[in-house]
């Protein structure tokens, strides 16, 4: 009798944890965790693609940058120049960037979930389309213009936050043939790095176009009447050693051609008499130490919490030390002090539209003022000057550009990053812009800047 309890009890267990095991199996295929929804290797999702046609990504006039081919393979009709936007999607090698963040939009799955399976292969359907934001002339004008340099060129339309381009290099060819027979080869590359994404996960000092941030600290602490004597070819803050680009000196300064002429020594004093928390603040104001909403993961900028010792504070007053900026932030700089102070949020995806015409548009969205309107206007004068008489002569062109010039040492010995941030027209904006070259062993001036004006004046040609 006692053998029966416990052969009945047993029963009763087994019974109890089958069920269990049912209800967790059956949970997790209507409502699975959304990393398990989006997965690449989610084999429901690529059967549904055999049935129906995935959706095209297409540029802010219509030109398609990613499509199918009858046998449904993704197409990538420009090849590598969208590969760090758009990504790719493979059954061997998954979905990454764009091609991941709007799986569901693409294949037409509102949540996911095994009902919209079902729904979706009951009959022949096309997902929805995704137009982006970026200007596919002025992305393929930025490319070119960049040519083989390691970098990246970020472009944003000032008053919205629209991404105009957004373009790194080295890149690659994302379609399906040519991405299998080089995966392995790119994986392995750690020298040129072809995956990253350098425009939004790039971190790099931002160097002297860090001195925009600074100066309007500077400029709201009531800091305008700031002078300097800048005499000496290396000036020391407790030990570290801080000099003007090519031993320069420029005599007497003020603060607004402290920034023209970007004196290192000058702003490295500037720093010690604002003090980093005003700094920080102004950082954070812009940006820094903020996680990016936007279309793609975005690598946070960051700036130290605390800066202890002269020589750090020295350092990172100049754009060195610990900061790590990517190139679209630096983008997101220059498009705040264009936009009269007013930061707004990038965004690269501008409408998704379903198959029964039924659209998502995303707006502009203001994070606020970063600075005042008149220390914004006190930015823009002297970002005018340093295109006209400053370090950024090379970007001067006929429908007038502003700007700021940036060159930072990194690990490696006489091969500076270039920096060039800034918008056009001076006068009315319509595009701010971020070149960055990467270890180019030429100032920013000299290397970036050029690039930056071509591709200013190409918008304003284009429109």
């Amino acid at each position: 009798m006692k053998n029966d309890r416990r052969i009945i009890q047993l029963c009763v267990l087994m019974g109890l944890l089958f069920l269990s095991i049912c209800v967790y199996l059956t949970l997790f295929v209507l409502f699975p965790p959304q990393e398990v929804q989006n997965s690449p290797y989610d084999t429901r999702q690529w059967e549904l693609e055999q049935r129906q046609e995935r959706g095209r990504f297409l540029d802010r006039n219509g030109e398609v940058l990613a499509d199918n081919a009858e046998d449904g393979t993704r197409v990538y009709p420009k090849g590598g120049l969208y590969t760090h936007v758009l990504g790719y999607s493979s059954r061997t090698y998954g979905r990454v960037l764009l091609e991941a963040n709007y799986n569901n939009q693409s294949l037409n799955l509102q949540s996911g979930n095994l009902t919209d399976v079902i729904t979706m292969l009951s009959t022949e359907r096309r997902g929805a389309d995704v137009t982006l934001t970026i200007d596919h002339d002025l992305q393929a004008y930025a490319a070119s213009r960049l040519g083989n340099q390691h970098g990246a060129v970020v472009a944003l339309d000032p008053k919205t936050g629209e991404v105009l381009a957004l373009y790194s290099n080295p890149t690659f060819d994302p379609n399906i043939d040519a991405l299998a027979k080089n995966f392995s080869t790119l994986a392995e590359d750690d020298q040129n790095a072809p995956f990253v994404a350098r425009a939004i996960n790039g971190s790099y000092a931002p160097g002297s176009t860090f001195k925009v941030i600074v100066a309007a600290a500077a400029l709201k602490a009531g800091m305008d009447d700031f002078t300097f004597s800048d005499t000496e070819e290396e000036v020391s803050f407790d030990g570290t050693k801080i000099r003007n680009y090519g031993g320069k000196t420029y005599g007497e300064l003020d603060l607004k051609s402290a920034f023209v002429k970007s004196s290192n020594t000058a702003f490295a004093s500037l720093g010690e008499q604002l003090g980093y928390e005003k700094i920080l603040d102004m950082a954070e104001d812009f940006g820094f130490n903020e996680t990016m909403k936007f279309d793609l993961t975005v690598t946070d900028s960051k700036a130290p919490r605390s800066v202890k010792g002269a020589g750090k504070l020295a350092q990172t007053s100049i754009g060195q030390g610990d900061l790590l900026a990517t190139p679209l932030q630096m983008a997101t700089v220059a498009a705040t002090i264009a936009n009269d102070g007013q930061r707004m949020q990038p965004y690269l995806v501008s409408d998704v539209t379903y198959p029964n015409g039924f659209h998502v548009k995303t707006g502009s969205k203001s994070k606020g003022y970063a600075v005042s309107e008149s220390v914004a206007q006190t930015l823009q004068d002297w970002m005018k000057a340093v295109v006209t008489e400053g370090t950024g002569t090379a970007a001067r062109a006929s429908v007038g550009i502003a700007g700021k010039t940036g060159t930072a040492q990194n690990e490696r010995a006489d091969a500076d990053h270039a920096w060039f941030i800034g918008y056009a027209p001076a006068e009315e904006p319509n595009i701010a812009i971020c070149v960055l070259l990467e270890y180019a062993g030429r100032t920013g001036g000299d290397a970036a800047a050029p690039i930056a004006r071509d591709i200013l004046v190409r918008w304003q040609r284009l429109h």
